[in-house]
Parts: C-alpha cells; sequence; structure tokens
C-alpha cells in the first residue's frame, strides 16, 4: 500500500495496536500536503493497510532470524519442505488478494500468514543447526608460504569448512 511507504516517508511511524491502525509523527513532515490525503487514503483502505501491517511485523520476525543461503539449503537437503513453504506463500498471496477485496477475512489472512511463517522459520532452525562442512588439518595446506596458507584457510572458511591444528 502506497499511502503507508508515503506517510513513513515523511516520518511517520504506523503500526497495529489491537486490530487498529496507529500513526504517529516522529519529526518534521516533509510535505504537509499531502498527509491528509495519505490518511484518508489508509482510512478507505483500512483492511489493506491491516493486511501490510501484520505481514511487516511477521517479515521482520523472520528477518532477524535469517541467514543467506538459508532458502538454498533448505531446498537442496529438505525438499519436502521448501515445497510446503513455496505452496504456502502462494496460499498467502491467494488469500491477501481475498482480503482486499473483502471476500476473506483478516482471520483468514492472520492463519494463512502464521502458516507461511512458522515453516519458514522451520526452515531457518534447520539451517541454524546444520552440521558444519568438511573438517581440513592445517597439515593438509603444505609448506607453502604463510600467504598461500591464509588465502587457502580464507578459502576453507568460506565453505564452512571446520579447520582443526
Amino acid at each position: 500500500m502506497i499511502a503507508v511507504g508515503k506517510l513513513r516517508e515523511n516520518n511517520f511511524n504506523i503500526w497495529l495496536e489491537n486490530g487498529k491502525i496507529r500513526y504517529k509523527q516522529c519529526a518534521g513532515i516533509k510535505d504537509k500536503s499531502k498527509i491528509n490525503s495519505l490518511l484518508q487514503e489508509i482510512k478507505k483502505n483500512k483492511n489493506e493497510c491491516i493486511l501490510l501491517l501484520l505481514y511487516e511485523a511477521e517479515f521482520e520476525k523472520i528477518n532477524l532470524l535469517y541467514q543467506a543461503g538459508g532458502l538454498e539449503y533448505i531446498e537442496e537437503h529438505y525438499p519436502g519442505l521448501y515445497i510446503a513453504i513455496e505452496r504456502a506463500k502462494k496460499e498467502l498471496n491467494k488469500v491477501w488478494d481475498r482480503c482486499a477485496d473483502d471476500v476473506g477475512t483478516i482471520e483468514d489472512f492472520k492463519r494463512a500468514l502464521s502458516k507461511w511463517a512458522n515453516l519458514n522459520i522451520k526452515g531457518i532452525v534447520h539451517f541454524k543447526s546444520k552440521p558444519p562442512g568438511k573438517t581440513y588439518s592445517l597439515s593438509v595446506l603444505g609448506w607453502g608460504s604463510i600467504k598461500m596458507r591464509i588465502e587457502a584457510l580464507r578459502s576453507l572458511i568460506c565453505f564452512n569448512c571446520h579447520i582443526v591444528v
């Protein structure tokens, strides 16, 4: 919803509190002429705004836990979970569209959002608990120069390998 983004650009916080949309000016308004029309747009499209704010809150929780490469790891090592995440994402989008068209309910959206978020968190937990990469001993790095050994160590660390001395 564009109005939410525009309000934020004008130094407003906007959030949900007990199912109601709340907003607060945080600093000077950049473009006062548009504020009333943005607030009216949010009131007019209340359900869509609520959906966005609910989604943002869940996405933020997931984002705090996420580590780069996680989804790729899940796709490779837990294909069933990856497929479930993708299906939940598609279902969430369908429910979002139905709710935005006033066909679905906020509760329908919350259920779909919760399912999608929980599957993502399950994937993140699997990724974070994965076994480390292959273990190498420093002796396999040979007798090369210190610079060559450091480069070899960097390469191994980049590939999530344990190094034992």
